[in-house]
This record gives C-alpha cells, structure tokens and sequence, in this order.
C-alpha cells in the first residue's frame, strides 16, 4: 500500500492553494472544522464537498494521488474555496480540473489565478498533454477564467460547456 505524502503548498502572488490531507478532507466534507481551521463564510460549499469527497476515496485508501489531488484556496490564511483534479493523467495524459469559491471572494481573479497555477504545475509534470475543465452554460465567469488561462472552448451539450488546454512541459 502507497503512503500518502503530504505535497508542498502552491504560492501564487496572493493565494496559497494547500494540497488536503485525509483528515482536512474529512473536516470538509463533514463540515466539521477543528481550531485551526480558518473557512471563510459559506465555505465549504456543496461543490468542495462533492469534489473533495471524490478525492477522499482513493486517498483514504492509501493511494498517493500528488500532486493530482485536490488544494484548499487560502486568501490571507482563510479557506475560500477548492481546487483540483479528478486524479491524476489518463492514458491520454489527460487531466480534469474543477475549482470554486465562495461568492465573497469571486470577481477579484482568484480563481484565474488558482487555475493557472495547477496550468503551471501541468507544464512542470512530464505525464501531463491536456487539461479538460467543463462549466455550466450560464457561467460566464468560470468560462472567462478557463479562457484567461489559454483554455479552448471544445463543445457544448447538456448544460455545459467543455474546454480544454494544451500542455507542453516547460524544458
């Protein structure tokens, strides 16, 4: 059975995306904070539970999903929102990215910069050729961070809209 090892926090120039921790998931999805748990108001939202749970699974199984797995976004040492993958590359070396925060810290470019952080880490990782991140139609805002961050939009069907970045890995 593989450990699960702890990945170095990811620094933008104002956020800190920390990778989560067995027990910090659990916190999450159970919205149970401990006493050094800092959340912003309305965190953790229904979508960082859902994509913190899919994380769960594996990792509480022992499987070490760094650093595809999922970050908290901290804003001076608060939790507003997660970011993170669905695991790690595909046979295709394809990796799905979703991300939100709470409504009080968005229009700011957190997210922008969240998201091109782990585009960065992408470029950094040999297994990686594509990231996919999908939105719901009525999104804009979502779909203006995925195009700041050199996404393409790809198609539409059932509400959402798809998109994808090609990676080539920094030398």
């Amino acid at each position: 059975m593989t450990t699960v090892q702890r990945t170095t926090d990811l620094l933008t120039p104002r956020l800190c995306l920390h990778p989560l921790t067995v027990e910090e998931s659990r916190r999450i999805v159970d919205e149970t904070p401990n006493d050094r748990d800092r959340w912003a108001d309305g965190f953790p939202r229904d979508d960082d539970r859902d994509g913190v749970r899919g994380f769960l699974h594996p990792a509480s199984s022992g499987v070490d999903p760094a650093p595809f797995g999922n970050y908290r976004v901290d804003l001076d040492s608060v939790a507003v929102g997660t970011i993170g993958f669905f695991g790690p590359p595909d046979d295709d070396g394809q990796v799905m990215l979703g991300y939100g925060l709470v409504p009080a810290a968005r229009g700011r470019g957190y997210a922008t910069e969240a998201v091109g952080r782990l585009v960065e880490l992408c470029q950094s990782h040999q297994g990686v050729r594509a990231m996919l991140a999908d939105t719901e139609t009525d999104n804009l805002a979502s779909q203006r961070v995925l195009t700041k961050n050199g996404f393409d939009f790809v198609r539409e069907a059932d509400g959402l809209r798809y998109y994808r970045r090609d990676v080539h890995t920094l030398s």
